[in-house]
């Protein structure tokens, strides 16, 4: 379930509340949070607190990941 969720954030290609993640997989959201917090962990998405909320987006790879992706494929 949580590839849905990340498939949902990954489509909209912009930060959302777990209510907007929840109404869009049609998922509870104690549910969404289990896989927003397991999605996180695995340092696919981030979340960034917003006006008494958290905003999840996907995470933005940095420049030695990039490096490292670029190595492999070399």
């Amino acid at each position: 379930m949580y590839v849905k969720v990340y498939d949902i954030i990954k489509a909209e290609n912009r930060p959302m509340t777990k209510e907007e993640i929840a109404q869009k997989s049609n998922m509870s959201i104690p549910k969404v949070t289990i896989n927003l917090l397991r999605l996180k962990e695995e340092g696919k998405i981030e979340g960034k607190g917003h006006e008494g909320t958290i905003l999840w987006n996907l995470k933005e790879e940095n420049e030695i990941d990039k490096k490292f992706k670029k190595l492999a494929r070399d």
